[in-house]
């Protein structure tokens, strides 16, 4: 209850501020702040639940990107490079991944997540900055996973990922957004 409350005043940020624009790009934003919402209460219940919704709801942050900006060939290699490069931590944490079949799931949750953030860079400043301190949430969320974590890494996680939330839905707020 107490991630629920926490969350939402950024879907309600998101919203308002949706409703003042009414874009592609703001519905897909909003969408995947809602969904993220819903797989953090739930990744409480089923780790695996709650990972597929951020899954999906990574892929919505995609999918506002693209419909106003395709990405680069150049950013199509960095997203390639970065994903194959994270190969090596997962072969470094096998051992606490578990099956291949974890580490096959991590990539792929990993190969979205940097997408997010590659394909985010040339668009608004604001957008980046949102999917990268998300991006890095998500690390220190791994790392406290496959750490043991402390509890002031886990607070700092929440704090960065509830920042970047707020971040995402004051973009929804600016007047020359992606009409």
């Amino acid at each position: 209850m107490l991630k629920f409350c926490a969350f939402l005043p950024s879907v309600l940020y998101a919203l308002r501020g949706y409703q003042l624009r009414k874009t592609k790009f703001g519905f897909f934003v909003l969408l995947a702040i809602i969904l993220g919402m819903v797989a953090d209460v739930s990744i409480n219940l089923s780790f695996l639940a709650g990972g597929a919704f951020f899954l999906v709801g990574h892929l919505l942050y995609d999918f506002a990107f693209l419909s106003v900006s395709k990405p680069s060939k150049k950013q199509i290699v960095l997203w390639l490079i970065l994903t194959a490069l994270m190969i090596i931590p997962l072969y470094i944490f096998r051992a606490k991944i578990g099956s291949p079949a974890y580490a096959a799931v991590g990539l792929v949750y990993i190969s979205i997540l940097i997408s997010t953030v590659v394909f985010s860079w040339s668009l608004d400043k604001m957008i980046f900055a949102a999917a990268a301190i998300f991006a890095v949430s998500d690390c220190f969320m791994v790392i406290n996973i496959l750490t043991g974590g402390s509890t002031l890494m886990k607070i700092l996680a929440l704090l960065v990922y509830y920042g970047s939330l707020l971040l995402y839905g004051a973009v929804l707020w600016k007047q020359n957004i992606y009409r």
